[in-house]
């Protein structure tokens, strides 16, 4: 028993909604060779291959784990230092990678360098909007989380009366008294000093710093949908936001400066800016 949906399936949802909303108006094989940077758990790039006519998808760590897709090719490298002759690649693309990055300044210019001429680059990153609602819905994430568990567990001995509490947790000891008192403070997503240097790093002006400083020119910035962060539904108010402009990510749509590549067309620009 659960009071709101668990996050996993909340956040499937989001990401295809913000694939729909951003890759909605390309054709099949539209995007030629594609690179994904920081493929992670392997679900972006199941959405993105039929766009591709080749995918290669990298991240820095191995991913046992990764959801499996015929036809996309892994790689692990770093985003830093690309195995990749010059211009390799018609499209580039990145989704909630570039704040975690440290020297992201390097990994722009080497995204840059395999960029293929009259290629298209896409990033999508983390708005300061998406930056409050986390520290603001931190606390009742905690509090709902703890009243799952309890449901949960109460419900859980219910139905089997040999089930322990511990394994709710991802190993069989209880958490330890630091593990509790690190849950009780919002963490830091990203690659930053703090909480106040992330929500400055992730304005749509700091971004277009890093993008123009590589070499790119920001064609255009689309908002995507709006979301917690938490898995908290509040369907009404995320409609009211998205119609006030609010957005929990940013995809910047890039080219190399003086280029306007043909693939620029296939993404709308409702939302953007």
């Amino acid at each position: 028993m659960r009071l709101r949906e668990p996050w996993p399936a909340a956040r499937s949802r989001q990401r295809r909604r913000e694939f729909a909303t951003l890759f909605g108006g390309v054709p099949r094989g539209g995007l030629g060779r594609t690179l994904e940077v920081g493929g992670g758990d392997g679900f972006f790039a199941s959405l993105l291959l039929a766009q591709c006519g080749s995918l290669l998808s990298t991240d820095r760590y191995p991913r046992e784990h990764a959801s499996e897709s015929t036809g996309v090719k892994r790689l692990t490298c770093d985003a830093t230092q690309l195995p990749f002759t010059d211009g390799a690649f018609d499209f580039v693309v990145s989704s909630n990678v570039l704040a975690h990055i440290r020297e992201r300044s390097l990994a722009c210019r080497e995204m840059t360098r395999c960029l293929g001429t009259g290629g298209l680059m896409i990033h999508i990153t983390p708005s300061r909007t998406w930056k409050l609602l986390q520290l603001l819905f931190y606390y009742p994430h905690v509090l709902m989380g703890a009243i799952d568990l309890l449901l949960d567990f109460v419900f859980g001995r219910i139905r089997r009366p040999d089930r322990k509490l511990h394994e709710r947790w991802s190993d069989t000891r209880l958490p330890s008294l630091r593990r509790i008192v690190t849950g009780l403070l919002p963490t830091i997503q990203g690659e930053y000093s703090g909480h106040l240097a992330e929500w400055r790093g992730f304005g749509v002006s700091a971004w277009r710093r890093q993008f123009e400083t590589a070499g790119l020119e920001v064609c255009r910035v689309a908002a995507l949908p709006l979301y917690s962060g938490y898995g908290f539904g509040f369907e009404r108010l995320r409609r009211i936001g998205e119609r006030l402009g609010l957005s929990a990510h940013h995809a910047f749509i890039l080219a190399r400066r003086g280029e306007r590549p043909a693939t620029l067309r296939w993404f709308a620009e409702p939302g953007g800016t």
